[in-house]
């Protein structure tokens, strides 16, 4: 009992220690006082108060609507009042959302008030457009920031409404007619926007001058612009102008005409007033008919500072199993064998060219890279009335068959011709009499070339009786140097072709050199040097000599005290911006950089000559780095600068690294993978058929389907490890092979993996360097063990081959990578 007591005795102390300790917790711990914060503000744009925009705290359930006056009030509870920074969004249709941040430190009193500024989604530009006083209808005016646009109406007046942008953007103004405005607008914090612009008419001027090959610069020639009254002839010097030209649409057409010459058409794509270099090709020389011929072919000729040019016409069509031989003797004199210094060009009825050495008895295309419809051309057009053959051949081709086939523009060249058509078998020989063989008969023995018909360069042709003609014996050419009317005695005067020689000008001025008439067809050229003269160069054409004598007057000019030449740099879209030009030894001077015209002056650099040339070196990232000696005096003309190469980075089985590059003739590819690319095995040596590695060029970039005309396949196939050659061809969009070769292209395997190199003319793709081409690319492995790839992936935004990804399509053109001028590239298709 008493034990009991006890435990209940001490169980009372615990309670009440337990009590007191309860009572001095609450009495040292103050009770909390919680305080509620208010944000407040006023909602605005650039026309005034927004009414009705909703403002809410994120994350949060606050959200009020502004009163009419644009205001609104958040009371926050006590409970989220303790927060360090709170986000307002303020939304509202029509504007853009803005974000607002309060932090604590922006409340006085637990209050804060802010200012909202909101941006309409969209802003609207409007003015009037004039050309003086006069309102332009029928003006484009678009944004760079935006693909809509709008047009003027009859007075001049346009309202574009564009999405608001986000950094400073550019309006242009368009209109046939006249040029092109474009002002840029910065300040795009308001809604409405006025951009009044007055348009200039847009007024063309062209000149250029007009030449013959070998005759040089030609008077006298009409000068037409086609379908207008805008016309002129070439002066004394071969040079015409029009100006002041307006109203007529773009691109110009210039009609260039002159009695024994051949008319030519020349396109003019832009208004400016860059001279154009215009040759005119002599009438074609009829050789009359090949005889006896089963097809009765009338033959002419005629050559032009490229090459040689043949047509054969007859009433026949040119069979299938039809060929036309065309021989060509390279020696001036055709005392020689038939195989030292010929070549044979047939021409056959499937459309086929081939270019035969006879001295190695070989196609040339052997031992030789000919660039086919470049180089060499050949044309058949067959029709109900008969056949039309048409042949070019360039100088620059023979070179390629020997030192000893190596012809210029300037060289005589004899011709026979050979008919290997079925029926009457054959025929070599034409019947114009006055062109007889060496033995004076019309028959023209292919196998005697010194039958052979002879063409002089100013297109005259002569008999093979009557190889030593010379317009002249010996002829003398007279320069007489002089300072306004002061000869200059002493001076260097230079003969560099046909032959070198160098005269010291007498007392009188005068350097004579007398020429041997062997030389009859060549234009002898100078170059005169004096100290302190700029250097002067002269030619002397055939129409210059009377009685077999040329005296030349040269004035020359004074050296400037410093280098004051301007020029013009382009790439091959164009004028080219931003270039710096220096001069190389004078790099302190400092440099210059071309305008938007692309051109440049190098007066401001004050640098002193001292020298009679001196060199430009031109830089500009993307661009291949160009040094070009200058003669001072001397016109230097525009500059080209090609775009540096661009590395598209690998794709495929074997990782091919693919490189492009273009200059101003044709397209280069380079593929290079570690792996030697052995043919009938894959990459892991399992049995294969062929490997083939694929390119595809589209000519057309926004058709959806492959066709035969818009898209060319170069295949080629690796056969060296099967002691066969390595093997290219060229097809068409419907998988037909074309004439061979169409191609330059070769294939390296070794330790170091394959190498794979393709060049690709423009002109056997019907394009020019200004082209933007499609491009693709492609493998093919037949193993059963691997699976077939074609087409590699490509990324849009790193311009390089990925594993997955966008997809090039073989047979969809317009899923090709755009490859533009400046080998930059881009894709404009994205698969579904």
């Amino acid at each position: 009992m008493k034990k009991a007591k006890l435990i209940l005795f001490v169980l009372a102390l615990l309670s009440c220690f337990c009590l007191i300790l309860t009572s001095c917790t609450e009495e040292e711990i103050p009770p909390v006082v919680k305080s509620e914060r208010t944000i407040s503000g006023e909602v605005k744009s650039d026309l005034g108060a927004v009414v009705g925009a909703e403002v809410s705290v994120r994350s949060t359930d606050y959200k009020v609507t502004t009163d009419a006056n644009g205001k609104f009030e958040i009371k926050l509870s006590a409970d989220d009042s303790w927060a360090d920074t709170y986000t307002l969004v303020v939304k509202k249709d029509g504007f853009l959302d803005q974000n607002l941040t309060v932090k604590a430190s922006d409340f006085t009193n637990d209050s804060a008030s802010v200012q909202v500024t909101l941006l309409s989604q969209k802003i609207a530009i409007s003015g009037v457009i004039k050309d003086g006083d006069t309102p332009v209808s029928g003006v484009t005016v678009g944004a760079s920031c935006d693909s809509e646009t709008a047009t003027t109406d009859e007075n001049g007046q346009y309202s574009l409404v564009i999405d608001r942008p986000v950094d400073s953007f550019r309006i242009t103004f368009t209109k046939e007619f006249y040029k092109t405005a474009e002002e840029s607008v910065s300040n795009f914090a308001v809604t409405n926007y006025t951009l009044n612009v007055t348009l200039d008419k847009q007024v063309g001027n062209i000149s250029g001058v007009v030449s013959h090959y070998f005759y040089g610069n030609l008077s006298g020639v009409s000068v037409v612009l086609k379908g207008t009254e805008y016309s002129t002839t070439t002066d004394a010097d071969g040079k015409f102008s029009i100006q002041n030209i307006e109203n007529v649409a773009l691109p110009y057409t210039l009609v260039i005409s002159k009695d024994g010459y051949q008319t030519k058409e020349v396109t003019v794509d832009g208004y400016g007033e860059d001279s154009l270099e215009i040759e005119l090709v002599s009438e074609e020389i009829s050789l009359g008919n090949l005889s006896p011929s089963n097809k009765n072919y009338s033959m002419y000729i005629v050559r032009d500072s490229a090459g040689i040019h043949f047509r054969f016409v007859s009433d026949w069509q040119f069979a299938e199993t039809d060929k036309i031989c065309v021989y060509i003797d390279v020696n001036e004199t055709g005392v020689t064998s038939v195989g030292s210094t010929v070549a044979e060009l047939g021409l056959c009825g499937n459309g086929v060219c081939v270019l035969w050495n006879l001295k190695k008895n070989e196609s040339a295309s052997d031992s030789a890279t000919i660039f086919w419809d470049n180089e060499v051309k050949f044309k058949l057009n067959n029709g109900e009335n008969g056949s039309e053959i048409e042949a070019f051949i360039s100088y620059d081709t023979f070179a390629k068959l020997g030192d000893e086939f190596a012809i210029t523009k300037d060289s005589v060249i004899g011709f026979s011709f050979f008919d290997r058509g079925a029926g009457v078998g054959g025929a070599a020989g034409w019947d114009r009499a006055d062109i007889p063989g060496a033995d004076g008969a019309a028959w023209v023995h292919p196998d005697n070339p010194k039958d052979f018909v002879r063409l002089a360069p100013e297109n005259i042709i002569y008999g093979a009786d009557n190889n030593t003609y010379v317009p002249y014996g010996d002829y003398t050419v007279e320069i007489t140097v002089k300072d306004n009317n002061t000869v200059l005695e002493g001076a260097n005067v230079k003969m560099t072709y046909p032959v070198e020689q160098i005269v010291i000008t007498d007392e009188n001025g005068v350097a004579r050199f007398v020429l041997s008439g062997v030389n009859f067809n060549k234009v002898p050229i100078f170059e005169i040097t004096s100290a302190g003269y700029s250097i002067k160069a002269v030619t002397v054409e055939r129409d210059q000599f009377t009685d077999g004598k040329a005296s030349i007057n040269v004035a020359m000019e004074l050296l400037p005290s410093y280098i004051e030449e301007t020029g013009t740099v382009k790439n091959y879209n164009g004028a080219l911006e931003g270039v710096t030009v220096k001069v190389k030894g004078y790099e302190e001077k400092g440099s210059v950089t071309t305008d938007a015209q692309g051109k440049y002056d190098l007066s401001s650099l004050k640098i002193e000559l001292d020298d009679t040339t001196y060199v430009l070196i031109l830089s500009k990232d993307g661009y291949d780095t160009k040094e070009v000696m200058v003669t001072v005096g001397s016109d230097v003309g525009t500059i080209y600068m090609k775009a540096e190469a661009r590395n598209l980075g690998a794709f495929g089985e074997y990782g091919w690294n693919i490189t492009i590059d273009r200059d101003d003739t044709k397209l280069i590819i380079d593929a290079k993978s570690a792996l030697n690319w052995y043919g009938y095995q894959d990459k892991s040596g399992n049995a294969s058929g062929e490997n083939n590695f694929q390119i595809w060029f589209a000519t057309n970039l926004q058709a959806k389907s492959k066709t035969a005309d818009e898209i060319r396949e170069v295949r080629i196939v690796e056969k060296e490890s099967t002691g066969a050659a390595n093997w290219a061809g060229w097809l068409d969009g419907s998988g037909n092979f074309l004439a061979w070769p169409g191609i330059a292209f070769s294939v390296v395997n070794d330790a170091d993996g394959c190498s794979i190199h393709v060049e690709v003319l423009y002109s056997v793709l019907g394009i020019d360097k200004t082209t933007t081409i499609g491009l693709g690319f492609g493998e093919w492995y037949a193993a059963d063990t691997e699976t077939p790839w074609a087409c590699p992936f490509y990324d849009g935004a790193t311009q390089t081959f990925i594993e997955s990804g966008w997809a090039v399509n073989c047979n969809d053109p317009s899923s090709l990578l755009h490859w533009a001028p400046d080998n930059s590239t881009k894709v404009e298709y994205v698969a579904g």
